[in-house]
């Protein structure tokens, strides 16, 4: 017996100088983040895009201090445009600043999953949701895009945010296991699967094991709040601090005539208004074997209903974003047979979903499908197009 009770206290003095340990760890991690925020805030603002920030907590906390416009989107982000809007805030109208929130493959049930995960952060910003047409093609999501950008710290604590309705954590875990089994691998997080069971089953044994299980979810996700803060700190010290972010213009005419000049020297081989090595490189290839290959097509998506989640979670934790309504290239879908009628349909149905939750809506792209340099390519906001998206939002949020 004594020795049974040696080992047992052994154990527990070792857990007890690793929680220590751990503990002067984190508190280590926390302030040398801070220092090297406040020292290269400037260029991490510009910064989208990043697994560090999406998939976490502590840098989407930093940047959201300060009345910045959080901006959630997908690959348009990313667009390496003088009028990109992470260049456009602060501006002369508004003087927040930029935080952006998402890349490729990063959609409707990974914005919700975020929100959730991140409410005590976001809670007092300007949000802005950005909604693209291409979301909605085809039957569902692409299954690899999304568990490319998939957080299990998030996933975790999208369940445990008491604001939330059991209703979408049903979801949430429901198309987790749909989205799962599409992909073809159950073993990408097992853990995150067995949660997702728990939370989704009415089975008594399943609301058993999940009580059983508690202590070691909040086990791995201290482990997990470590990882994030360890990889954020490794991160910022990669970064060069050597940027002053200036205050932008708010003349938009001016802005707009200097992008169409812009617009006008990128694009001078084709009359879809698209850059010229995207047009060479993407579209001239294989161009006589996009007509009418969208005839069929139906806006049709699951994606729709991951929509609907979002919105219906933020009712539940009362948020009221802008929401974008990103339109397309009309030259381009036209070839291609989607044609005007379909595409103003889905414009009109996002729209109206929004509304029905009291969420208001910029429709001010719809009717710019065809205007030249609105987009750099077939479906990416470029150089007019990013500046009508932040005027609408100065205009909205000042």
């Amino acid at each position: 017996m004594k020795k049974i009770l040696s080992i047992v206290f052994g154990l527990a003095f070792i857990v007890f100088c690793s929680g220590i340990i751990l503990s002067s760890f984190s508190k280590s991690l926390d302030e040398k983040i801070e220092n090297l925020y406040i020292e290269k805030q400037d260029a991490l603002s510009l910064i989208t895009g990043e697994p560090e920030k999406d998939k976490g907590n502590v840098w989407i906390d930093l940047s959201t201090r300060n009345n910045e416009i959080v901006v959630m989107g997908s690959s348009e982000l990313s667009s390496e445009v003088s009028q990109n809007i992470k260049y456009e805030f602060p501006n002369e109208a508004y003087e927040g600043g930029f935080s952006g929130v998402g890349h490729a493959h990063v959609q409707n049930y990974i914005h919700a999953m975020n929100l959730g995960a991140n409410y005590d952060s976001l809670k007092d910003n300007n949000i802005v949701l950005i909604e693209s047409m291409q979301w909605f093609l085809g039957k569902d999501i692409n299954a690899d895009g999304f568990f490319s950008n998939f957080s299990e710290k998030q996933f975790y604590e999208f369940i445990q945010n008491e604001k939330i309705s059991y209703k979408n954590k049903k979801y949430l875990s429901e198309r987790f296991l749909e989205l799962e089994k599409k992909s073809g691998n159950k073993n990408l997080y097992p853990q995150t699967h067995l949660l997702a069971k728990m939370c989704s089953s009415e089975n008594v044994a399943y609301k058993v094991l999940y009580q059983l299980t508690k202590p070691y979810y909040m086990l791995d996700y201290k482990l997990m709040v470590l990882k994030d803060k360890y990889c954020t700190y490794r991160y910022f010290t990669s970064v060069d601090g050597k940027c002053e972010k200036k205050v932008a213009s708010s003349a938009w005419k001016e802005q707009l005539n200097l992008a169409s000049k812009e617009g006008q020297s990128k694009c001078t081989n084709n009359d879809l208004y698209v850059y010229d090595e995207y047009y060479t490189n993407e579209l001239e290839p294989v161009w006589n074997e996009l007509k009418d290959d969208m005839l069929d097509t139906k806006l049709e998506s699951k994606e729709w209903k991951d929509y609907e989640f979002l919105l219906s979670l933020c009712d539940d934790l009362g948020l009221k974003p802008y929401i974008i309504n990103v339109s397309c290239n009309g030259w381009y879908y036209d070839y291609r047979g989607l044609d005007k009628e379909k595409r103003q349909e889905s414009y009109t149905r996002l729209s109206n979903i929004a509304n029905e939750h009291d969420i208001d809506v910029y429709n001010g792209l719809v009717e710019k499908e065809y205007e030249p340099y609105v987009y750099t390519d077939v479906m990416h906001l470029g150089w007019k197009g990013w500046l009508y998206v932040s005027e609408a939002i100065t205009d909205y949020f000042k």
